[in-house]
C-alpha cells in the first residue's frame, strides 16, 4: 500500500518518504500550475508548435525493450505541432496505427517557453536535478524498469497504473545484462502483463505493489525502485530526477561492473563462491 500525503511539508516528505525510501503519492501540491488548466491544443500550438522535438512510435502503444527483440520503437524528430497532429487523426488515418510519444523532453533544453506553467516541486534536490522533461501521448505501456536516481512523476493529464517492486525484489526480476549486444538495462527481461514462467520461474515470487495515479497528483520513486507503466487516455505528465551521483561516476561503474561480471563468468564455481565471499567481507 502506498501512502498519499496532503501537500507535505519538505520536512514531512523526507520523514516519511525519502529518508526510508519508500514511495509515495504526493496530492495538492500541483494546484498553483498553471500547465493544468493552460496546456490546451491552441495554446501548445501557439507556443511550441514550431519547436523540434524526438518522438517515439511503436505498435499498439507497445514502448517495451527487451535483450531478445530490443526495443519495439523508432525514434523520429517533428514538430510539436505534428505530434499534436498524429495524436488528433482519427484510427486508420496517416499511420496512426501506430502510437506516438513524446518520451523524456527536457524542457530547459527544447520547450523552454512551457516552463512558467510548471513549478519545481519543494521536494526535489535542484542541486541534483537532470531537468524538467515532458512525456506527452495517449494511453501506452512501458516495460518494468527502473531508474538510477530519485524521481518525481508529475501527472497533468489522464490515468497512470504503476506496478511497483521494491528494490529487494531483484533476484526475482530477471535484469537484463548491464552492457553488450543483448542488454536493455535498466530493464527487466519479464513481460509483467505476461510473465512466461517457464523461462522466468522466480517471477513468481516477486511481491508487487499496484497504484493509481491521477491528474494533478504526483509519485515520488526513490532510485531502483521498478516500474511498469500503463496509461489510459490522453497523457501529459512532467517528471524531475535528480541523481545520487555525477553521471561519469556512474557510467565508470557500469563498465566495471560488467567487466567483473564477464572475469567472473568464467571462474569455476568454486572461485566464483570466492569471490561472492571476498566481495561481500571486502567491499560491503
Amino acid at each position: 500500500m502506498i501512502e498519499r500525503l496532503h501537500r507535505p511539508s519538505f520536512e514531512e516528505f523526507k520523514t516519511a518518504s525519502l529518508d526510508p525510501g519508500k514511495p509515495v503519492v504526493l496530492t495538492g501540491a500541483m494546484d498553483d500550475w498553471p500547465a493544468l488548466a493552460a496546456w490546451t491544443r491552441s495554446y501548445l500550438t501557439n507556443r511550441v508548435g514550431e519547436r523540434r522535438v524526438v518522438v517515439r512510435s511503436a505498435p499498439a502503444g507497445d514502448f517495451s525493450i527487451t535483450p531478445e527483440t530490443g526495443p519495439r520503437y523508432v525514434n523520429e524528430e517533428m514538430t510539436f505541432a505534428r505530434l499534436l497532429a498524429h495524436l488528433d487523426a482519427p484510427p486508420g488515418v496517416n499511420q496512426t496505427e501506430r502510437t506516438y510519444y513524446l518520451q523524456g523532453e527536457v524542457l530547459e533544453q527544447k520547450l523552454p517557453e512551457l516552463l512558467a506553467d510548471i513549478r519545481v516541486p519543494v521536494y526535489v534536490d535542484q542541486t541534483r536535478l537532470t531537468g524538467c522533461r515532458l512525456w506527452f501521448g495517449p494511453g501506452q505501456r512501458v516495460a518494468l524498469h527502473y531508474d538510477t536516481g530519485h524521481n518525481i512523476l508529475a501527472l497533468i493529464r489522464g490515468v497512470k497504473r504503476l506496478t511497483l517492486f521494491d528494490p529487494d525484489q531483484l533476484p526475482f526480476l530477471y535484469h537484463s545484462p548491464m552492457e553488450g549486444p543483448n542488454s536493455s538495462y535498466p530493464y527487466s527481461r519479464v513481460d509483467v502483463e505476461r510473465p512466461d514462467l517457464g523461462r522466468f520461474p522466480q517471477f513468481a515470487r516477486a511481491r508487487s505493489i499496484e497504484v493509481e495515479l491521477h491528474a494533478g497528483e504526483m509519485l515520488f520513486l526513490p532510485a531502483f525502485w521498478w516500474h511498469h507503466v500503463v496509461s489510459s487516455g490522453e497523457n501529459v505528465a512532467v517528471n524531475f530526477w535528480w541523481q545520487l551521483m555525477p553521471s561519469s561516476q556512474l557510467a565508470a561503474l557500469g563498465r566495471t561492473f560488467a567487466a567483473f561480471q564477464d572475469v567472473v563468468g568464467g571462474l569455476p564455481k568454486e572461485w566464483r563462491e570466492h569471490v561472492k565471499r571476498l566481495a561481500n567481507d571486502l567491499v560491503f
